[in-house]
């Protein structure tokens, strides 16, 4: 999974980015789902896989290819630092979290997980902004939003909207696989909502490609 391109600019904040002047073409009401703060992970046929950073060492060399490695992407350039791609859950304690995600998923839902990628959240998970008690699977695209393409409709969206309000963010999906991002941080906005000093924990965190 490469990283999803912001839907504002950095240096022009108010202004749409070159890279996403596809979604603001149409000029009309988009499609958009909203972003969950949590770690990826693919489910093929009912079988986890977590994200998996084959990228360059010091010694030029990329880690090595995990055990059940699936490339999201092509194979980089030797000059390209990271290479995204799954490398399947195991028993192993690095990997409880993904697991009571899982376990969690089942109970609640009485049946194996579905193909398709999720958001791993929960007390362990990017500080949990979410502020839950256990660990929990989201399917991606799992909350759609209709919305114009603006600064101040996307700010007034995050501002007074009932989930907007609460929401981390939106990705917005177009034709071959394109996609944008705007957070609520890019709009100078709050994210977690409520400010507070967070105990340093020994928390799995999403890194790039989110």
């Amino acid at each position: 999974m490469k990283k999803i391109p912001r839907l504002f600019s950095k240096k022009r904040e108010k202004h749409i980015s070159k890279e996403s002047i596809w979604v603001y073409e149409k000029n009309i009401l988009e499609c958009a789902y909203i972003k969950i703060d949590g770690v990826p992970c693919l489910s093929i046929e009912g079988v986890l896989y977590k994200r998996f950073n084959r990228k360059l060492l010091r010694n030029k060399k990329r880690k090595p290819e995990p055990s059940h490695w699936i490339p999201s992407e092509a194979e980089p350039s030797e000059f390209e630092k990271n290479w995204y791609g799954w490398t399947i859950i195991t028993q192993k304690s690095c990997d409880k979290y993904y697991i009571k995600g899982l376990h969690n998923y089942i109970k609640s839902h009485n049946h194996k997980l579905s193909s398709g990628i999720y958001e791993l959240i929960g007390p362990k998970i990017n500080n949990n902004p979410y502020k839950i008690e256990d660990y929990y699977l989201i399917p991606h695209c799992s909350h759609k939003v209709y919305i114009f393409v603006s600064y101040h409709s996307i700010l007034n969206y995050f501002l007074t909207d009932s989930i907007g309000s609460v929401s981390e963010g939106l990705v917005f999906y177009g034709i071959g696989n394109r996609r944008a991002k705007v957070r609520r941080k890019d709009l100078g906005l709050e994210w977690p909502i409520v400010t507070k000093t967070i105990r340093k924990n020994k928390s799995i965190k999403s890194k790039d490609g989110d």
